[in-house]
């Protein structure tokens, strides 16, 4: 009741009264009025508002699909995340903001598709963590950086799956020897490992923020070698991926019926909203 009448007042108060108004509810319960041209489809900009009246997007329409930069806010107002579009699919690079409007996190699209870096950024603005992206993938070079600006990791992958040598440096730039703790940005977890010259050797330990074990596997001179085991939150293994000297092999991923089948690549559709 309270969003309708809500609706109806910013509706019955708008200059543009005359066009016609339309109202999307998407799936995160954020409501979004726009402007509809003859045709029946967006035009000009779009605000979103959730369901207690606080904006909490805005963005601009071209022939009846998002273009241009799309804003998202937080309840003081404060922007969260700026996103471009192009013909109705994120192109070009999002950018995510804290509580102080500074950047944390960057991802690249493509029509769609996250295709370029990834950056995650120290409050000081300086790299964390950079990994890239290929038609929705990752794919090419991984790496880390201490909140000096020098290297802590570099590595690879190649089509979704680890690739290669792994290499850790201390901050003076040191090849590492001994136990290691990595967290990553953005409370995306951490893992411990033992290096010798840089390399990882033995058992890796991945681990989410709430301590609960995401993947264990098995490093061989800085390359992961051997099977790595994903684990659900409940401590069930969903996934089996085999390496060879830093070399995908093959996975396969739990069933419906608990069983493990061949996992198959499938192709990502454009993201959408």
């Amino acid at each position: 009741m309270k969003m309708g009448l809500f609706l109806l007042l910013t509706f019955a108060s708008s200059p543009l009264c005359a066009q016609q108004r339309d109202t999307t509810a998407v799936k995160n319960g954020v409501y979004w009025i726009h402007n509809t041209g003859k045709d029946g489809r967006p035009v000009g900009e779009g605000l979103a508002y959730d369901t207690t009246g606080f904006l909490r997007g805005r963005e601009t329409y071209r022939r009846g699909y998002s273009h241009g930069e799309l804003t998202w806010y937080d309840r003081h107002g404060r922007r969260t995340w700026t996103v471009p579009y192009s013909k109705g699919y994120r192109h070009g690079t999002a950018m995510q903001y804290d509580s102080l409007d500074r950047k944390i996190h960057s991802i690249t699209f493509r029509d769609g598709e996250r295709h370029g870096p990834e950056i995650f950024y120290y409050p000081n603005g300086r790299v964390h963590y950079r990994v890239e992206y290929r038609y929705g993938q990752i794919h090419g070079t991984l790496r880390s950086y201490h909140t000096n600006g020098l290297i802590e990791w570099t590595g690879g992958f190649r089509d979704g799956e680890m690739h290669g040598e792994r290499i850790l440096r201390d901050s003076t730039g040191a090849l590492y020897d001994g136990e290691y703790l990595t967290t990553f940005p953005m409370g995306m977890g951490r893992y411990r490992v033992t290096c010798i010259q840089g390399r990882p050797q033995g058992e890796l330990i991945m681990q989410r923020n709430d301590s609960t074990v995401s993947y264990t596997g098995w490093y061989t001179d800085g390359r992961p070698d051997g099977e790595f085991l994903y684990f659900d939150r409940e401590g069930e293994v969903y996934r089996k991926a085999h390496f060879e000297n830093g070399v995908f092999i093959r996975a396969t991923r739990r069933g419906f019926d608990g069983s493990h089948t061949p996992q198959p690549y499938e192709l990502q559709l454009p993201e959408e909203r």
